[in-house]
């Protein structure tokens, strides 16, 4: 079987996974996913082993080590974080070295990430898979080891058909969580169209919020998003991986608001898309 070690809680993480296992063309039934993501609702055909986000990197590194012993794992794909989130990968390469370990890159604050693992050495991996344009330390480091580096576009999930959310004209919010962040992102909406204050704006949120106004109408729970997209106006989101990609054929109505974030740069994301 094929492992996926997603670190992150957010939607996006597993997000990202699933069209990589779908680029990669691989069959749902060989895959376990590795992650403590709450949104494991959303990709029921995949098997799923849960990491506690209370537990200690050594309960992780234990669970990851017995996951790759109980699935006969051949293969594994560690999402963003070349050492885990919190070091917990490290004596994983070394008990597996017969596994092939594939990285998949995505922006990282690299320097702040390296500050913060407890490195003893640096794991070769079989390739990387390079998504987008990294900070240069991180592509220096990456480069620096003898393995194939692969630029790699994620296959889209291109819509059947074009979806509505209104049959009267509407701006979009689309952002899974959290209430904060859904918040700053309307805010730029609603800033950018103060002059147009009956124009409908349709939130597309994971989170539960309650917004005081006849305009505004919160839809919990629709995912995926992207088939509404072109029926909108206006699109605002974040700047995080999936999004900003998914949204590329349609520049000329997507706006991006730079949330800050532990280690990932969407400022440095938007101006580099």
């Amino acid at each position: 079987m094929i492992a996926f070690y997603v670190q992150g809680g957010g939607l996006g993480h597993l997000t990202r996974t699933e069209k990589l296992i779908k680029t990669l063309h691989l069959e749902a039934t060989n895959v376990v996913i590795i992650s403590p993501s709450d949104f494991t609702r959303y990709f029921k055909q995949y098997q799923f082993v849960h990491l506690e986000w209370k537990d200690t990197p050594e309960r992780w590194t234990e669970i990851v080590h017995n996951t790759l012993l109980e699935h006969s794992i051949t293969q594994c794909y560690i999402d963003t974080f070349p050492f885990g989130l919190k070091g917990e990968l490290i004596s994983v390469y070394k008990s597996f070295p017969q596994i092939s370990f594939y990285y998949v890159s995505r922006i990282l604050k690299w320097e702040k990430y390296l500050s913060a693992m407890p490195r003893h050495f640096d794991p070769e991996f079989e390739a990387t898979l390079l998504l987008e344009t990294l900070y240069p330390e991180h592509l220096r480091w990456i480069e620096k080891h003898p393995n194939r580096i692969r630029k790699l576009r994620l296959d889209a999930d291109t819509p059947l058909t074009d979806l509505k959310l209104s049959e009267s004209p509407y701006v979009l919010v689309v952002h899974s969580g959290g209430v904060a962040d859904v918040q700053k992102v309307l805010a730029a909406a609603l800033s950018d169209l103060s002059e147009e204050n009956t124009k409908q704006i349709i939130v597309c949120t994971q989170v539960a919020i309650e917004i005081d106004s006849p305009f505004i109408e919160v839809r919990n729970d629709i995912f995926p998003v992207a088939p509404y997209f072109r029926q909108a106006e206006k699109i605002y989101t974040a700047g995080g991986f999936n999004l900003m990609q998914e949204l590329k054929p349609f520049r000329s109505k997507h706006i991006a608001i730079p949330l800050e974030r532990l280690y990932d740069d969407q400022k440095f994301r938007i101006l580099n898309q």
